[in-house]
């Protein structure tokens, strides 16, 4: 901002320039001479007093110039400090945020760390949308701030960021509103997409603040902390889909999308405990495809891998969430039912064996025949205390099963026990 100057110092710093000092003084010596009969000592006295005055008011003038740069100087060097410090802080949270997103222990943690971020962060409302990587659409996730965007599933075909692959900012005088926006296109909104190895992720919308907001004005992103939130966001939920895609590939069985034999001995021996501390009954059911070798002799090995597929959608389809449905090698496979007795046991198995005799499997235009299972069942703690024990004594029902003619669900007796007892003691 300008400083106001004097007119009548102005005046007389433009007089007192190199060029105009000493014709003034020589016209200055001859007024006073002629007019008063000064001697010319006193009149030599009299110039250089004038001229120390005027070399001291102009070095003054030099001064308080030089006064004023440095105080522009100071307000710009504070300035710079403040954007150094706000962008040092941002930086200290972005990395927190990096830090909260790789902690997080599943998808809705990490959308409670965005939500809790993204204020100090960006000083924007905004939400957060995730793509489902089933249907490709937008789902909401998170939200913070004060506004009024839309929180339903987005079509990314609404969105110019999805469509461009890059930031897109709208609003009265920048841009048209992305159709998805038009409840607050009178507001200036962006769109961020987030985007890892050129595989969509989700989206950050951003908009104006609300004017009695406690968040800080909107503001230009000169330090791009807002496309480096972006980023850390998308890297952030990518790491978690990586993680999860790894344990669920640790834990699943690949061609039926059961569990595993080792999520099945891991869980088990928790729920084994757990009802024993809680009294509650704990039924584990072991099931084999009967004539599996058949099929797979006559119709070769991707047949039964079709009837193996089949089987397992079954049992996904058949059990509550609690139980566990797992493959435990080959066509045999391993059921865990919390919280059942021997009735429910016996009656859920029956179920399951009728509707796999229902399963009609077509392999190449070519019906595989008819399907069915021989399962034993094992009750905690009727027939054994610990995992281990159950599985041992469930097994040796589904072949007591199939030794009685297949297609059958047998309890666990005396006779199960006897036999996993000599097995132990190495008799058999």
């Amino acid at each position: 901002m300008a400083v106001p100057q004097n007119p009548f110092a102005v005046a007389l710093a433009r007089i007192a320039q190199p060029g105009r000092i000493v014709p003034l003084l020589l016209i200055a010596i001859a007024i006073v001479a002629v007019a008063g009969g000064v001697s010319w000592p006193g009149i030599a006295v009299l110039a250089l007093i004038g001229t120390a005055a005027l070399f001291v008011y102009r070095d003054a003038g030099e001064r308080r110039r030089d006064a004023r740069e440095l105080a522009r100087l100071h307000d710009q060097l504070a300035d710079t400090a403040r954007h150094a410090q706000q962008r040092a802080t941002d930086i200290a949270k972005l990395a927190s945020l990096g830090q909260r997103l790789q902690a997080a222990q599943g998808h809705a943690e990490a959308y409670d760390v965005v939500a809790q971020a993204m204020p100090g962060l960006l000083r924007r409302p905004g939400s957060l949308f995730v793509t489902d990587q089933a249907s490709a659409m937008l789902q909401h996730r998170a939200r913070w701030g004060e506004s009024a965007l839309p929180t339903a599933t987005l079509v990314p075909a609404d969105c110019h960021a999805i469509i461009n692959g890059r930031i897109y900012e709208a609003g009265p005088g920048v841009a048209p509103t992305c159709p998805h926006l038009m409840v607050v296109g009178a507001q200036r909104t962006m769109c961020l997409p987030l985007t890892v190895h050129g595989e969509s992720r989700g989206l950050l919308v951003l908009t104006e603040p609300p004017k009695n907001s406690s968040m800080e004005p909107d503001v230009a992103d000169a330090g791009g902390i807002i496309s480096a939130t972006a980023e850390q966001v998308a890297l952030g939920l990518a790491n978690l889909d990586l993680r999860e895609t790894l344990r669920a590939q640790s834990i699943r069985d690949a061609l039926t999308g059961l569990f595993n034999r080792r999520f099945l001995i891991e869980s088990l021996e928790r729920e084994c405990r757990r009802s024993i501390r809680a009294g509650r009954p704990l039924s584990v059911l072991m099931l084999d495809v009967d004539h599996f070798k058949h099929f797979n002799d006559t119709f070769g090995h991707e047949a039964g891998d079709a009837i193996l597929k089949e089987v397992g959608a079954v049992l996904r389809t058949s059990f509550r969430g609690e139980d566990a449905a797992c493959r435990y090698g080959g066509e045999e496979f391993a059921l865990v039912l919390t919280d059942t007795g021997t009735d429910g046991a016996i009656t859920r198995a029956a179920e399951l064996r009728q509707r796999v005799r229902k399963l009609s499997v077509n392999f190449r235009r070519q019906i595989l025949g008819s399907i069915s299972v021989s399962i034993g069942v094992a009750i905690s703690p009727l027939h054994a205390h610990d995992a281990a024990g159950l599985l041992r004594v469930a097994d040796r029902a589904l072949y007591r099963a199939k030794r009685e003619g297949r297609d059958r669900v047998v309890v666990a007796d005396a006779r199960d026990l006897a036999e996993g007892a000599i097995a132990e003691a190495g008799l058999s």
